[in-house]
């Protein structure tokens, strides 16, 4: 609803939708640049792939027979089945050990699901009849378990059952050397009869084999090795440490000695660390403490005499400048002690010409004084002269008129 006094304002249309426009971009348009917060109440952790692969290497999820809900029923509620080893397919080929622990774990998940069907009886009514499958299963478990494979093979039995192409390998690798010695001693030694060829084709006295390569088997084996030499250099770099600095003392040791040195020498300052070395190193520090100490108060006492300290620097910098005036210094003396009777009276001469200069100042300003005097005695005496000299006019004239 309008305002009734903006109502009739020119300029408005009320038959549009209200439009704010404004010069900054949305908040979905602009560049958000994420601020990672440096806090202390974040936690940050470190993980190590090579770490987390080993942890969730072999593993698989069952997420048969999940069941979440919050629905009441017979049935017992399950979540994700973990299992620790994988299950290989049947064209692959196995190893008796690869065959044990997938047999053994077949096993168990046929005990899980006969237990789950043996629960649920009017859902699985067919399965009714496997009690006697249970029994057999349960003594087939326990021989596989009495068998111990670990137990019946050593351990480079073991090795070489699961590390098969590896040792297949070597005993080619062995065969072609002992073959190479073969050849060496058959060419020293004078032969006579001509190359004889076998049955097969092959002459005799040449080697004839076999190999097979398998991508998908070497790529694992190759991701298998990189994650064992992932493995091995985040053991190492726990051990001795990340740091990006290059300028720290470690690293330039590091640099130029390699470890071997630097461990010698982190050896060497250990061994110093000893009790009978420590005892050695306590008297050798409490010395030099005390010696730094008289030090300081030495230091202390010089700081207070700084003022007498200067004052013969001066002085040994002025005998530093008269050193070349030192011949010199008796003739000089002996007139000075010459001109000594002349600067007596010398002096004297000045003390009476002082009084002299006084005496004349004084008898200067007794003149001013008495002109002063005589100036006013003069005007006195002029003033008086003509008093006089009016009375006496006056005087003749009152003669005068009494002689009338």
């Amino acid at each position: 609803m309008i305002d009734p006094k903006y109502a009739d304002l020119p300029g408005i249309a009320y038959d549009q939708p209200d439009i704010y426009e404004t010069d900054d971009t949305l908040e979905g348009q602009g560049n958000q640049d994420y601020i990672e917060d440096d806090g202390n109440s974040v936690e940050k952790i470190y993980v190590n792939p090579t770490d987390a692969f080993n942890q969730f290497k072999d593993k698989r999820v069952n997420t048969k027979d999940v069941d979440f809900s919050d629905t009441i029923s017979s049935k017992k509620k399950t979540g994700y089945n973990v299992s620790g080893k994988e299950l290989y397919c049947r064209d692959e080929d196995e190893t008796p050990v690869e065959r044990y622990e997938r047999l053994k774990q077949e096993i168990h998940e046929l005990i899980d699901q006969v237990n789950n069907a043996k629960e649920n009886p009017k859902e699985n009514e067919e399965l009714k009849a496997l009690t006697d499958i249970v029994h057999q299963i349960e003594i087939t478990g326990k021989e596989l378990d009495d068998m111990n494979i670990n137990k019946l093979l050593n351990g480079n039995s073991i090795t070489n059952l699961t590390n098969y192409q590896e040792i297949r390998f070597k005993e080619l690798t062995s065969q072609i050397e002992i073959f190479k010695q073969k050849n060496s001693i058959e060419s020293s030694a004078p032969s006579k009869e001509a190359s004889v060829t076998s049955q097969d084709g092959a002459k005799v006295g040449t080697l004839k084999y076999q190999m097979t390569y398998y991508p998908d088997k070497a790529k694992v084996q190759d991701i298998a090795r990189i994650s064992h030499l992932e493995k091995r250099l985040g053991y190492l770099e726990n051990v001795i440490g990340i740091s990006n600095e290059s300028n720290t003392k470690c690293s330039q040791i590091l640099k130029s000695q390699g470890i071997t040195k630097s461990i010698e020498k982190l050896m060497a300052n250990a061994c110093l660390l000893n009790s009978a070395q420590l005892d050695i190193l306590e008297n050798k520090v409490t010395s030099l403490i005390n010696k730094m100490d008289s030090v300081i108060q030495k230091k202390a006492m010089t700081a207070q005499d700084s003022r007498h300290e200067k004052v013969v620097t001066e002085l040994y910098d002025l005998v530093k400048q008269s050193e070349h005036c030192v011949q010199i210094l008796p003739q000089t003396i002996d007139r000075m002690l010459s001109l000594s009777a002349l600067h007596r009276k010398a002096a004297e001469f000045a003390n009476q010409l002082k009084e002299l200069e006084d005496l004349k100042q004084n008898i200067s300003g007794s003149l001013t004084n008495n002109k002063i005097l005589l100036e006013e005695m003069q005007t006195n005496f002029t003033g008086n002269l003509e008093i006089i000299a009016k009375d006496i006019t006056a005087l003749n004239d009152r003669v005068k008129k009494l002689q009338k």
